[in-house]
């Protein structure tokens, strides 16, 4: 029944249709249009451009098999080995076509490129709380300021939040992005070998803007604080917009928010690389250019939380505002997905996602009053070489990050804003099933997860699992073979649940009376960690859930437990106001 909610890209329909003929079919095509292909391609056969034209143009053919592998070889001398491998998955696809998959050449060139991309970017070792049996408290410090600034006045839906986060700096540092500033500290204070100074950037100070903090309301999908970057450099964004109103007779209008690129030096220090809003793309040592300009788009705009960076550039979503009509309302307005080069700031390029439709609730009246449910997009989420792009408004979609190629979409089930929804704060989930490998994708605005393929879709279909329907008491946390994981409700009490399709859920570890869970968890098939409002739980995922430890979270008078990052040998548990520096071994 989601046929009609389905679709594909361009590139990947024609390859499917392609494949679907039988061998006679498919050496008709690359008779009638091989030749054609290969002089293209010979006319220019160092030119990038040509390449691209020739592997877009003529799927299924040999010359797009060699122009993908040679913009490959593109990718890699430039050091992008997450583009490299795209290509070459791209090659794969039009040799499947041409039946020549083991053709020696190409099957030897293949080989030889993928074994250079392991070389130039091999793959991290196994994360050492993945095989931890005991948890160790380093050190508990307080995060904005010193002095007691109070517990939330009653408890939030989970991932309701505006939530901090965490990212590793080289040389074994840290940085925190807290809704007012900047955090950051090196790996000695990680090794608990010195409890501070911690280094704290006032970002409004910083970029001398008035003091901008992001908000959400309970209602909505929350505004998780999510850095990215690369090669020391961080990508934040800072505030959120907001849209305009009318205040009386006056018509505010609408204003955007900041997504900054800076250079943390030593601890205290940090510099500007570039800073990207509607006033236009500022860089010390450069003219200021227009927004316009910079991104391709015209009016306000509010970049999404949880931006992703790689290979050189940064990949945010965007919504752009609209100005109030002359009643006030400020429906409608755009969302896009811009690649950013990350050393500039400038727009690379940008595609139109959808028209933003948030959730509307009818509170009655004569005259048929609604109120929006003010949404967020989902952070982004990035596994070899495919985005996976999730807005909250009734879409999630994936492209392929060499240019932006549209691989799929998906128009969710929506749901009425009086029914339980998932956070939507969550980033797509990269999972392992029995059927392949994919994301588990929880939109805001539906009652439903979807667990959906990474790549072009299979003659499997897009969906790995049907779709499950679920609500807000939910947190998906990850899932392997036919198993998903979940913190949520049972009963009375919260507890670990494991769903499986078509069974009955299994709870595993049921917290203690007003025990409530905070933040996100970390979960593979050897381990899940998570933290409540008073502790952090180890669990061994390959015996039935086993605990193995608990630690009690010290409480600095900011209220207990967060979401959880795993930085080296440490977890960093980032609460509200508390960091607590965990060794899991």
């Amino acid at each position: 029944a989601t046929g009609k909610r389905r679709v594909e890209g361009v590139a990947v329909s024609v390859l499917a249709r392609l494949l679907a003929l039988e061998p006679e079919g498919r050496r008709a095509w690359n008779d009638r249009f091989g030749g054609l292909a290969a002089a293209e391609l010979a006319a220019d056969p160092s030119g990038e451009e040509t390449a691209r034209r020739v592997e877009w143009e003529w799927p299924g053919t040999r010359a797009a098999a060699l122009a993908a592998l040679r913009l490959a070889d593109g990718a890699l001398e430039r050091g992008e080995t997450a583009a490299a491998r795209t290509w070459l998955e791209r090659c794969e696809r039009h040799l499947r076509v041409g039946e020549e998959i083991f053709d020696g050449p190409f099957e030897r060139a293949l080989k030889l490129r993928r074994e250079t991309i392991t070389l130039l970017r091999p793959a991290p070792p196994p994360a050492p709380w993945r095989r931890a049996v005991s948890l160790r408290l380093v050190q508990a410090l307080r995060l904005e300021t010193d002095r007691v600034i109070g517990r939330p006045p009653r408890p939030l839906p989970l991932g309701r939040t505006v939530d901090p986060g965490a990212l590793a700096l080289p040389l074994g540092g840290a940085a925190i992005q807290t809704p007012r500033g900047l955090i950051w500290f090196d790996g000695e204070v990680l090794a608990g070998r010195r409890s501070g100074p911690i280094a704290r950037l006032d970002l409004a100070e910083f970029l001398d803007l008035p003091r901008v903090v992001p908000y959400v309301y309970p209602s909505a999908g929350g505004w998780p604080l999510r850095p990215a970057g690369e090669n020391g450099r961080v990508v934040l964004v800072v505030g959120r917009g907001i849209p305009g109103r009318t205040v009386g007779s006056s018509q505010l209008p609408a204003r955007g928010n900041h997504l900054v690129c800076l250079l943390p030096g030593k601890p205290g220090e940090a510099e500007l690389a570039w800073d990207l809003a509607d006033q236009g793309l500022l860089a010390p040592g450069r003219p200021k250019l227009p927004c316009a300009e910079a991104t391709g788009l015209a009016g306000h705009i509010e970049f999404q939380p949880g931006p992703v960076v790689a290979d050189g550039k940064v990949y945010v979503q965007a919504r752009v505002l609209v100005d109030p009509t002359a009643q006030g309302e400020a429906r409608g307005g755009t969302l896009h997905l811009l690649a950013l080069d990350l050393e500039t700031g400038r727009a690379l390029w940008s595609r139109l996602l959808t028209r933003s439709a948030d959730l509307r609730r009818d509170l009655g009246g004569r005259n048929g009053v609604t109120s929006d449910v003010p949404t967020s997009g989902m952070p982004l989420s990035l596994l070899d070489g495919v985005l996976i792009v999730g807005t909250n408004v009734g879409l999630v979609c994936a492209f392929e990050i060499p240019g932006g190629r549209w691989l799929w979409g998906l128009a969710n089930q929506r749901r009425d804003p009086l029914e339980e929804g998932w956070p939507g704060s969550r980033p797509a989930l990269p999972v392992e099933l029995s059927l392949g490998a994919g994301f588990l994708v929880a939109p805001f605005d539906s009652s439903y997860l979807y667990a959906l393929r990474r790549g072009p879709a299979s003659p499997g279909g897009l969906f790995l699992l049907p779709p499950l329907p679920r609500g807000s008491r939910l947190d998906p946390i990850g899932g392997a073979g036919e198993e998903l994981l979940f913190l949520g409700r049972d009963g009375r009490h919260f507890a670990l649940r494991t769903i499986r399709p078509h069974r009955d859920p299994r709870s595993s570890l049921y917290l203690g009376e007003d025990e409530r869970f905070a933040g996100t968890a970390l979960a593979s098939a050897e381990r899940i960690l998570f933290a409540s409002n008073r502790a952090l739980y180890l669990m061994d995922h390959t015996r039935e859930d086993r605990l193995l430890a608990s630690l009690d979270l010290p409480d600095l008078d900011a209220g207990r437990g967060g979401s959880l990052y795993a930085i080296g040998d440490r977890i960093l548990v980032v609460g509200r106001d508390t960091l607590w520096i965990v060794a899991a071994e």
